[in-house]
């Protein structure tokens, strides 16, 4: 009687167990990626490759299971030379973007492709230090700026599931981001990175 109870148990929640991943909706990804700008100017100030966090939540359609919507939030950040062998500058950028993706499998429920594209708004603080000019007031040894410009980037990756609940994702993305500074500059670039993910 005991393991036939068992049974009836095990059977009734491994089959909602299938049902639940079947209304799976959401996902939400922590991303770490190498961020190479594309201007010169911007890569002489502050190297060639600069870090990347990000939190990425996205939700798919019930009646369109290749078509997600999603929503990311970046900060890069970095320290550099402001022009001068004293001075120092550091720049911290936080990118709000969200769009739309197309994502399709290309190996059972393991491997899945994606690509996608939508606006993002961005916001950047920049500190300049002069430490060599002794007789500079204080305001003019520190400067702060803070911009704000409207671009868009482009999406695409690899969805590796390890479970039927979690992935890694493997991604490449391309930024414009228009900032206006004495001139406007083109801060955004590309960027290369891992994902680790889980859906729900």
């Amino acid at each position: 009687m005991n393991k036939t109870l068992f049974s009836i148990i095990f059977i009734f929640g491994f089959s909602q167990l299938s049902a639940l991943e079947q209304k799976w909706m959401n996902k939400t990804e922590v991303r770490g990626a190498a961020f190479e700008p594309a201007s010169h100017r911007f890569r002489k100030i502050y190297g060639n490759v600069l870090p990347s966090l990000q939190i990425e939540q996205a939700r798919r359609f019930a009646n369109q299971p290749y078509l997600e919507l999603w929503g990311n939030f970046e900060w890069i950040f970095a320290n550099g030379t402001a022009g001068h062998s004293c001075g120092k500058s550091s720049i911290d950028i936080l990118n709000l973007s969200m769009g739309l993706k197309g994502i399709g499998s290309v190996y059972r429920d393991w491997i899945y492709l994606y690509a996608g594209i939508g606006p993002d708004l961005g916001i950047t603080w920049i500190k300049n230090r002069i430490n060599c000019c002794e007789d500079c007031e204080q305001s003019h040894r520190h400067t702060h700026h803070r911009n704000v410009g409207i671009g868009g980037i482009a999406k695409s990756g690899c969805q590796i599931f390890i479970t039927p609940r979690f992935y890694f994702d493997i991604f490449a993305d391309y930024l414009y981001l228009p900032m206006s500074f004495h001139n406007t500059t083109d801060i955004g670039g590309f960027k290369t990175g891992l994902g680790l993910s889980g859906r729900y």
